[in-house]
């Protein structure tokens, strides 16, 4: 991200190449932060209703197998446990979800100091969420591809998982590592951006109250 000092260089050379040196505003670089932290709250907010979509969708097809197989001990259970799986995450992430809406509705024209504090806020709730996200999905990931593998070869591989072993443990690998690989870029984009992104804001206001 650039800093306050490089926004105002190339704004004012392209203000001087066109109608002469213009300076730039303390007001015209306020509404440059502004932009900035407007952009860092829409990539995140996707991602908090994205995955809540996404989580939707698991429980209801977990849900259907449930109720469709009603009988059958072995698929209800693990349905049962992977719906179980899922509520903590859910629930953390409805959490956050309410927290952030409520510091994007600070609305962009506010004085700066409370966009600034703002911020912070939003930066600090990020972090804590990503902090559970990394850490719960070491668990997460492995065990909900374990329930899936065992859900999908007993519904459409004669013998289930027991008479298919070898395909279901490279299945699983092969699983688990698309996930892994997801999850790695979905955090590189969604987290560790929007919070390097935010730490260089607080940096450049810093840098130009100081």
């Amino acid at each position: 991200m650039e800093s306050f000092e490089n926004i105002k260089k190339y704004w004012e050379k392209n203000a001087g190449e066109e109608v002469g040196f213009i300076p730039v505003s303390r007001q015209s670089l306020e509404e440059v932060i502004r932009k900035k932290i407007s952009k860092e709250q829409k990539i995140v907010i996707e991602y908090f209703w994205a995955s809540f979509v996404f989580q939707v969708a698991t429980y209801a097809f977990l849900s259907h197998l449930f109720i469709k197989y009603w009988g059958n001990n072995f698929i209800m259970f693990w349905s049962v446990a992977g719906i179980i799986l899922y509520v903590p995450f859910t629930f953390m992430l409805l959490h956050k979800i309410k927290s952030m809406k409520m510091m994007t509705s600070v609305k962009l024209n506010s004085p700066l100091p409370d966009i600034v504090n703002n911020v912070k806020n939003q930066h600090r709730v990020l972090f804590s969420f990503f902090r559970f996200k990394r850490n719960f999905e070491l668990f997460l990931i492995p065990a909900s591809c374990f329930i899936f593998i065992l859900l999908v070869f007993k519904l459409y591989v004669p013998g289930g998982a027991e008479a298919n072993l070898a395909g279901c443990i490279v299945s699983y690998i092969i699983l688990v590592s698309i996930f892994c690989l997801a999850v790695y870029a979905e955090n590189k984009k969604r987290f560790k951006g929007p919070l390097r992104q935010l730490e260089l804001i607080l940096e450049d206001v810093e840098k130009n109250n100081g």
